[in-house]
């Protein structure tokens, strides 16, 4: 989790191992010799201390800063300090125990660049060192470059797919009103004419009628009356 949180770029250039013998033991200071971080972020400064042979007695661990003063102390007998105002926020041991004094610093700046000096004191064979040097990089972080260029990408595929619904959906309503004219234009072309039919009474008239014809009255299904003028 912690290494899932913490963002820091940590390169050794090569490993600084302080071995001393005494009384049969073997006891060996293990830190980086060189450490790179980035303004802002948080690098790691490992150091562990590394025995073989008789046991030894810790009595404290002390980090000193860049300026020579006491950044970081813990004692097995009363934990962990943080000489300094404002140390404790920004510097604290990783996981500390008579084996593992490992430095966190967080947020860093360029003041946090220079030598750091790790001391074992133990008892009765005195204080085992070993140094670190920090260098503070001035430029972005390979990690947060590629966030930026991932969310650049991102945003130009989300304006493609908006601009590919709206087209989408400009076509479909386009074609949607066409079918609804070629429909009512269909419409219009099967329904039939509208026939009125009108009745017309033709009433008869008293006319004259020559010499030698004759009317003929005949109304028919229609009840219409018509006259028929016929030769005798």
């Amino acid at each position: 989790m912690k290494s899932a949180i913490t963002l820091f770029l940590l390169i050794s250039v090569w490993l600084d191992l302080n071995t001393t013998t005494r009384d049969g033991a073997v006891v060996t200071v293990y830190t980086l010799e060189s450490v790179y971080g980035n303004r802002d972020q948080t690098v790691i400064l490992p150091c562990r201390l590394i025995v073989s042979g008789p046991e030894v007695n810790v009595v404290s661990v002390t980090w000193k800063g860049p300026n020579g003063t006491n950044i970081a102390v813990y004692s097995p007998q009363h934990g962990v300090n943080y000489p300094g105002e404002g140390n404790s926020s920004l510097i604290s041991f990783q996981n500390p125990s008579k084996e593992d004094a490992t430095l966190v610093i967080r947020n860093l700046s360029r003041r946090d660049a220079g030598l750091y000096a790790c001391s074992w004191t133990t008892y009765p064979d005195g204080i085992f060192s070993s140094e670190t040097v920090l260098t503070i990089s001035e430029d972005t972080p390979v990690r947060f470059r590629v966030y930026v260029i991932l969310a650049v990408i991102c945003l130009v595929l989300l304006l493609g797919l908006l601009l590919l619904a709206y087209a989408l959906v400009s076509w479909v309503s386009q074609h949607l009103q066409v079918a609804g004219r070629n429909s009512k234009e269909t419409d219009l072309d099967e329904c039939p004419s509208e026939i009125v039919y009108t009745s017309v009474n033709i009433q008869q008239q008293n006319v004259g009628t020559p010499k030698g014809w004759h009317h003929e009255d005949n109304v028919d299904s229609e009840e219409i009356v018509y006259s028929v003028l016929k030769h005798k």
